[in-house]
């Protein structure tokens, strides 16, 4: 728990849709309060020392936003399309919702672009995942997963240029865990040798598939591409250089 809370701490000094971070905490503490009244009894103390320890390490940073509320606010602010209506907010749901299968980032900074962040087989991983963790939301990891999913996903869905891999960055590690989860429940439902065999056949030939995939699209496709010199500021960085040099 000290080590939680020092993470937790930790996140505040990086990327700033970190500042979800918390919140998806506090979603999950809430949650388990609700669903399991023992939750609180019993792990109450672990809780405060959680809290006590995150609080204590991101001190220096908060006391300095303190200070510069501007600093803090300035980005979020200029990026936030809240005030655009709930019909941007929509769209914007739409669009990340949308990346997983039909179309991702267009920024070739983070993506292929336009390419979605799975494949076939990765995406009927995901489906079958977000199914079961539905399906068993009695259980706290399917909740948790849930939760991390929704939580860390709103800082694309809360921005411009939805859907913004940065900024879901996030949601990257929850990601691979529902596809394990869904995988693993399609595995789990196989009785018989001769299926499950077949079905373990399957699961690492979508898995080649995939790796093979992402690295033909990644070396000999993303690599390639001209676009990449603006993408980059190479241009400007070249220039920097020739300015320095005289």
């Amino acid at each position: 728990l000290a080590l939680a809370g020092f993470f937790l701490a930790s996140t505040q000094y990086t990327y700033k849709a970190a500042l979800f971070v918390p919140m998806l905490v506090v979603a999950f503490v809430g949650s388990e309060i609700v669903a399991d009244r023992g939750f609180l009894r019993q792990n109450w103390r672990g809780l405060i020392f959680c809290a006590f320890v995150a609080v204590l390490f991101f001190a220096p940073l908060g006391l300095y936003f303190a200070a510069h509320p501007d600093q803090f606010l300035e980005r979020p602010s200029t990026v936030a399309v809240a005030s655009s209506g709930a019909s941007t907010l929509v769209d914007n749901a739409l669009k990340v919702a949308g990346m997983f299968f039909w179309r991702g980032d267009d920024n070739p900074r983070s993506n292929l672009p336009g390419r979605p962040l799975l494949d076939p087989f990765l995406a009927i991983g995901f489906i079958a995942g977000l199914v079961t963790c539905v399906a068993q939301i009695r259980k706290r990891e399917s909740r948790f997963l849930l939760l991390w999913l929704i939580v860390m996903a709103l800082p694309s869905v809360l921005t411009d240029f939805a859907p913004h891999f940065g900024r879901d960055i996030g949601a990257v590690p929850v990601i691979p865990l529902i596809v394990a989860y869904g995988l693993n429940a399609i595995i789990d439902r196989v009785k018989l040798r001769w299926q499950l065999l077949t079905a373990y056949g399957l699961l690492f030939t979508g898995l080649a598939f995939s790796a093979y995939s992402t690295i033909d699209a990644y070396f000999n496709v993303w690599g390639t591409r001209t676009g990449l010199f603006d993408s980059f500021d190479v241009g400007i960085l070249t220039l920097a250089q020739k300015l320095h040099g005289q």
